[in-house]
């Protein structure tokens, strides 16, 4: 009580200009926050370039030239994400993944789902397939079938 008395005393003009100036601070600091979680890492930004680009023909320097950096940050970058995979190890991941929901979803033939998440050649498609998974994509879609 002794200590509240020995407050300098401000005029109500005062004390809203230091209420201002405490919501203007408040309102900032909010919005660094929002910013913040809103930017994304490097790894971040590169699974987020694989996922929207996979079925593209892509390579390290357009994708490095894309996000702004080098081939040998790419590289890093790819090993950190997946736990030591290259950049073209991730695309295939993610294509054969796409095959996968393509070959269960539709009926599509399996040359244009090849086609349709970045293979040109059907019989590559296939062996990549069959390496990722273990099974052909006719295998697959035959499993799939069998287990609906």
């Amino acid at each position: 009580r002794e200590s509240f008395g020995e407050f300098r005393r401000v005029s109500t003009e005062e004390a809203k200009a230091f209420a201002e100036i405490v919501a203007a601070f408040a309102s900032y600091i909010q919005l660094d926050n929002i910013s913040r979680g809103s930017e994304c890492d490097e790894t971040q930004l590169l699974a987020q370039y694989l996922d929207r680009h996979f079925m593209e023909p892509l390579n390290l320097s357009d994708i490095a030239s894309a996000l702004g950096m080098g081939t040998t940050k790419l590289c890093g970058l790819a090993k950190q994400l997946s736990g030591g995979k290259t950049v073209t190890q991730l695309i295939t991941v993610r294509r054969v993944e796409a095959a996968k929901s393509l070959l269960h979803t539709t009926g599509l033939p399996i040359s244009r789902v090849a086609e349709q998440v970045g293979f040109s050649d059907y019989n590559y498609f296939t062996r990549v397939f069959k390496s990722v998974t273990g099974i052909t994509p006719t295998q697959f879609r035959k499993q799939n079938r069998e287990q609906n």
